[in-house]
Protein backbone atom coordinates (compact mmCIF):
# COMPACT_ATOMS: atom_id res chain seq x y z
CA UNK A 1 0.00 0.00 0.00
CA UNK A 2 1.45 3.64 -1.12
CA UNK A 3 2.01 6.26 1.56
CA UNK A 4 0.13 8.76 0.11
CA UNK A 5 -1.93 10.53 2.60
CA UNK A 6 -0.36 13.56 4.83
CA UNK A 7 0.68 12.46 7.94
CA UNK A 8 -1.82 15.05 9.74
CA UNK A 9 -4.69 12.90 8.10
CA UNK A 10 -3.49 9.48 9.73
CA UNK A 11 -2.59 11.09 12.94
CA UNK A 12 -7.01 11.98 12.90
CA UNK A 13 -7.76 9.02 11.49
CA UNK A 14 -6.57 7.33 14.85
CA UNK A 15 -7.94 9.89 16.86
CA UNK A 16 -11.67 9.07 15.52
CA UNK A 17 -14.21 6.10 16.81
CA UNK A 18 -15.87 3.45 15.05
CA UNK A 19 -18.89 5.77 14.37
CA UNK A 20 -16.86 8.67 12.96
CA UNK A 21 -15.25 5.91 10.81
CA UNK A 22 -18.15 4.66 9.67
CA UNK A 23 -19.03 7.86 8.68
CA UNK A 24 -16.23 9.08 7.37
CA UNK A 25 -16.31 6.19 4.73
CA UNK A 26 -19.70 7.43 3.43
CA UNK A 27 -18.49 10.79 2.89
CA UNK A 28 -14.84 9.16 0.86
CA UNK A 29 -17.12 6.60 -1.37
CA UNK A 30 -19.62 9.38 -2.44
CA UNK A 31 -16.92 11.90 -2.99
CA UNK A 32 -15.19 8.58 -5.04
CA UNK A 33 -19.02 8.06 -6.83
CA UNK A 34 -18.70 11.88 -7.76
CA UNK A 35 -15.32 11.71 -9.33
CA UNK A 36 -16.95 8.34 -11.60
CA UNK A 37 -20.13 10.41 -12.43
CA UNK A 38 -18.21 13.15 -13.56
CA UNK A 39 -15.39 11.05 -15.74
CA UNK A 40 -18.19 9.40 -17.30
CA UNK A 41 -20.42 12.83 -18.43
CA UNK A 42 -16.73 13.72 -19.68
CA UNK A 43 -16.82 10.55 -21.82
CA UNK A 44 -20.55 11.00 -22.64
CA UNK A 45 -20.31 14.67 -24.25
CA UNK A 46 -17.86 12.96 -27.05
CA UNK A 47 -20.72 11.84 -28.83
CA UNK A 48 -23.71 12.70 -30.53
CA UNK A 49 -26.77 9.70 -31.75
CA UNK A 50 -25.64 9.39 -35.18
CA UNK A 51 -22.00 9.01 -34.09
CA UNK A 52 -20.18 5.98 -36.08
CA UNK A 53 -18.05 4.37 -33.25
CA UNK A 54 -16.47 1.43 -32.44
CA UNK A 55 -15.62 -0.76 -29.26
CA UNK A 56 -13.81 -4.52 -28.95
CA UNK A 57 -15.49 -6.90 -27.88
CA UNK A 58 -13.27 -10.64 -26.95
CA UNK A 59 -10.49 -9.18 -28.88
CA UNK A 60 -13.15 -8.06 -31.84
CA UNK A 61 -13.20 -4.67 -33.05
CA UNK A 62 -17.06 -3.54 -33.61
CA UNK A 63 -18.43 -0.82 -35.17
CA UNK A 64 -21.79 0.92 -35.30
CA UNK A 65 -23.73 3.68 -34.90
CA UNK A 66 -25.14 5.56 -31.93
CA UNK A 67 -28.90 5.71 -31.33
CA UNK A 68 -29.61 6.83 -27.89
CA UNK A 69 -27.59 8.39 -25.19
CA UNK A 70 -28.62 7.22 -21.91
CA UNK A 71 -27.65 8.51 -18.33
CA UNK A 72 -24.57 5.85 -18.16
CA UNK A 73 -24.44 4.43 -21.15
CA UNK A 74 -24.98 4.85 -25.42
CA UNK A 75 -27.33 2.41 -27.02
CA UNK A 76 -25.59 1.40 -29.94
CA UNK A 77 -27.04 -0.26 -32.97
CA UNK A 78 -24.02 -2.78 -34.42
CA UNK A 79 -22.91 -4.01 -37.78
CA UNK A 80 -23.12 -7.34 -37.37
CA UNK A 81 -24.04 -8.51 -33.76
CA UNK A 82 -27.92 -5.94 -32.80
CA UNK A 83 -27.89 -4.09 -30.44
CA UNK A 84 -25.59 -3.31 -27.43
CA UNK A 85 -25.72 -0.87 -24.56
CA UNK A 86 -22.23 0.29 -23.51
CA UNK A 87 -20.13 2.63 -21.61
CA UNK A 88 -18.85 5.51 -23.42
CA UNK A 89 -15.38 5.34 -22.30
CA UNK A 90 -15.35 2.18 -23.76
CA UNK A 91 -16.08 3.56 -27.04
CA UNK A 92 -13.82 5.52 -30.21
CA UNK A 93 -15.11 7.42 -33.13
CA UNK A 94 -14.37 6.50 -36.18
CA UNK A 95 -14.33 7.23 -39.57
CA UNK A 96 -17.84 7.63 -41.59
CA UNK A 97 -16.49 5.23 -44.44
CA UNK A 98 -15.00 2.63 -42.49
CA UNK A 99 -17.23 -0.03 -43.22
CA UNK A 100 -18.36 -2.70 -40.73
CA UNK A 101 -15.32 -4.84 -40.70
CA UNK A 102 -13.32 -2.27 -40.24
CA UNK A 103 -11.54 -1.99 -43.76
CA UNK A 104 -11.50 1.56 -45.11
CA UNK A 105 -13.13 2.39 -48.22
CA UNK A 106 -11.51 4.61 -51.24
Amino acid sequence: MTNNLPDQYREALNELNERQLIELNKLVVAKINLFGRARQLGAMTRFNAGDRVCFINNGRKMFGYIERLNQKSVSLRCDDEGRWKISPSLLEKVDERQKYNGNSSN
